[in-house]
């Protein structure tokens, strides 16, 4: 599931105050606090992404703004490698009070889903059973050049805030760190591009959640954390002030509060939701390279799209474009091209307005797209590419120089032809 931008910034966001309390941390032995919590989001991340057989994760946002909640989301993530099955729930309540749900079950042979905003539940059965892994080390963030680019970032702005100390050593093995940090704690720096984020991210150019404008800074920072035995992260929680003037000029204290926790390690089932009595709609899920793949069944035909030109000030229909292809096969296509002008548009006419022509399928593993070759009645040479769009029964038509008159309108997307 794709998920909304805000919460995504959220996320990054509170990453950055887990991460910030974490600079609080350390161990009064060789390696610090703040080494020891970064160590442990790691492994956490590594954990998930490759060690453990199944886990649940949760997270939590909060965003006040003067006491009030503007905005808040909770994931609730569970996985199961050895069954290839996973289950997210999310739920997000809005500015205005209003808010969403939206349920995803996924295993080897079927996609489940429901929104709040649907009465359905939409089913997806797979043709073929689904062999990809749900998740992969390709998923863990630390093996970005651009999250250790601002790892680097963050170590450097730290400096001497690794100094403070909090950290417990339990009866069980684990460890819990804790740390906070005031306002006259917090580097200039550090409140600078705090600053700078939140002008850029949260106000109104990004749908307006707060309103901070000016006199911009961080209050306080506060987090907590626990390490179990093996150093692995088992929860974080942050909270962080933030100060400022609104858009009138008033005071305004905007509070985020973050949690991750990761539970059940290698015990979390995922059930299949039971769905006697609710509304569903199902489908089936083709394979794409089966699905969409061009084929003479559905491409061998006419194609055609209107010629359009501005004149006195609106949009007038000047002729056709017409595309047939005659054959198609796994080697290549084949077809032709030309241009129908209504009467006294006839010089409008593209310098490519009649050809016939043969295009090759990609040797790069796109089944999609053929590298084209022809000739007008003229002898000119025509050179392109055709793209046939199995999804929305669209034929994508590259060949060479636009004409030269800018009022005429190109258009190289070409649509089945049933008249």
């Amino acid at each position: 599931m794709k998920r909304k931008k805000q919460m995504a910034l959220f996320a990054a966001f509170a990453l950055g105050i887990f991460l910030l309390a974490g600079s609080v941390l350390a161990d009064i032995r060789d390696r610090s606090g703040y080494e020891q919590l970064k160590d442990a989001i790691k492994l956490a991340a590594t954990n998930c992404t490759e060690n453990y057989q199944s886990f649940t994760a949760e997270i939590s946002v909060v965003l006040k703004n003067n006491g009030q909640e503007l905005y808040s989301e909770h994931n609730l993530m569970r996985y199961d490698r050895l069954n290839g099955a996973k289950e997210d729930t999310s739920t997000t309540k809005a500015p205005d009070g209003g808010g969403r749900s939206y349920y995803d079950y996924l295993d080897k042979n079927q996609r489940i889903t429901k929104s709040s905003h649907e009465n359905s539940y939409f089913v997806i059965n797979y043709e073929d059973e689904k062999n990809t892994p749900l998740i992969t080390k390709e998923d863990n963030p630390f093996n970005s050049e651009r999250v250790q680019d601002m790892e680097r970032i963050l170590d450097a702005l730290v400096g001497a805030l690794k100094e403070q100390v909090v950290v417990i050593e339990n009866a069980d093995g684990s460890k819990t760190l804790s740390g906070k940090l005031s306002e006259g704690q917090i580097p200039t720096l550090i409140n600078a591009l705090a600053s700078f984020l939140i002008k850029q991210e949260l106000n109104s150019g990004r749908n307006g959640l707060i309103n901070l404008a000016s006199d911009i800074y961080i209050g306080e920072v506060w987090g907590t954390a626990k390490v179990n035995e093996d150093g692995c992260l088992e929860n974080i929680m942050g909270t962080t002030t933030i100060s400022g003037l609104d858009t009138e000029g008033l005071d305004s204290e905007i509070v985020l509060e973050a949690l991750f926790q990761l539970s059940e390690v290698n015990t979390t089932k995922v059930v299949k939701p039971d769905l006697r009595g609710e509304e569903v709609v199902t489908r089936l899920e083709r394979d794409f390279d089966k699905a969409y793949k061009p084929t003479a069944e559905k491409f061998v035909g006419k194609f055609k799209n209107d010629i359009l030109m501005e004149e006195g000030g609106r949009f007038i229909k000047i002729g056709e474009r017409r595309l047939e292809i005659t054959r198609l096969d796994d080697a290549g296509v084949q077809g032709s091209y030309y241009e129908e002008l209504l009467a006294g548009y006839e010089k409008y006419a593209g310098p490519l307005h009649s050809y016939t022509f043969e295009a090759k399928f990609s040797c790069d593993g796109d089944d999609n797209n053929a590298v084209l070759e022809g000739a007008t009645e003229e002898g000119v040479g025509v050179e392109g590419n055709i793209y046939f769009n199995g999804r929305s029964a669209r034929i994508y038509l590259n060949h060479g120089p636009n004409r030269e008159n800018s009022n005429v309108i190109d258009d190289n997307d070409f649509y089945p032809d049933f008249d």
